[in-house]
């Protein structure tokens, strides 16, 4: 797993943020005198002594305002030094992202025929999940014909999301099922993606809200959630949940960074 967790959006906000605190303490540190002081114990007796103006002296007690200020400032200097490296680690991963993240997804899914030739690849090791990964399709819910987009391993979803999800699971031996039904609150609910952790065997669910630019559409998704989480099954918990609008789309990166939460 990529060990950033973070998507090209929350990357761009972040580096506001980073930029409107550099500021901030910018000015913080503009307005405090400038110098250093150091405090220490002689004798059992606390001292103070610093540079002020470029001149080396000892400090007296009446001027601990001072030295309050000048060891503040350098507090203040050393925190918008950290923030500075924040900022250019968040801009090489940036480019990381830009460049680099997806392009073994996306090579497979360019030519489904790579995917078959590299099927022994991707083979679940544990028998028992993959005999349940591979079992047929069991939800017979409504709008099948909407499953339109298809997967590189011949697997029919709703959406292109849904392709790079699969695709995703597929390729890190994730075993899943698509749309398995499930009873909650009397009244069968069909996850896009009922998964087994490789590991445990432990069951998750993933559901990708891909229209949260549609006020009716939020609403139903919401709705759904509190009924997921009536029944245990909650996010970042038990429940991975990615999210999309016509002007912010999914990317491996947020797929990545939403499993990881939990498996």
């Amino acid at each position: 797993m990529n060990p950033f967790i973070t998507s090209p959006h929350s990357i761009h906000l972040q580096q506001e943020t980073l930029d409107a605190e550099i500021r901030d303490l910018t000015r913080q540190i503009d307005a405090l005198p400038e110098g250093s002081a150091t405090v220490y114990y002689d004798n059992g007796y606390k001292k103070m002594r610093g540079i002020v103006n470029g001149k080396r002296r000892i400090i007296s007690q009446k001027d601990l305002p001072l030295v309050h200020d000048l060891i503040l400032r350098k507090y203040l200097t050393k925190k918008r030094t950290e923030l500075i490296h924040a900022k250019s680690v968040l801009k090489a991963h940036s480019v990381f992202e830009s460049r680099y993240e997806g392009i073994a997804e996306k090579y497979l899914m360019d030519n489904p025929l790579r995917a078959e030739i590299l099927k022994d690849v991707f083979i679940i090791k544990d028998l028992s999940l993959r005999k349940w990964a591979e079992a047929p399709d069991q939800c017979a819910g409504p709008r099948q014909e909407e499953r339109t987009e298809e997967t590189l391993f011949g697997l029919l979803v709703r959406s292109k999301a849904e392709v790079m999800i699969a695709t995703f699971l597929y390729e890190n031996k994730i075993p899943f099922r698509y749309e398995e039904p499930l009873l909650l609150n009397g009244k069968i609910y069909c996850p896009d993606f009922t998964i087994r952790d490789p590991k445990t065997g432990a069951f998750f669910w993933y559901e990708h809200f891909g229209k949260m630019d549609d006020p009716r559409y939020v609403r139903d998704a919401f709705r759904k959630l509190i009924v997921y989480a009536d029944n245990g099954i909650i996010p970042s918990v038990n429940l991975i949940t990615t999210f999309e609008t016509k002007s912010h789309k999914l990317s491996f990166p947020q797929i990545r960074s939403a499993v990881a939460t939990v498996i």
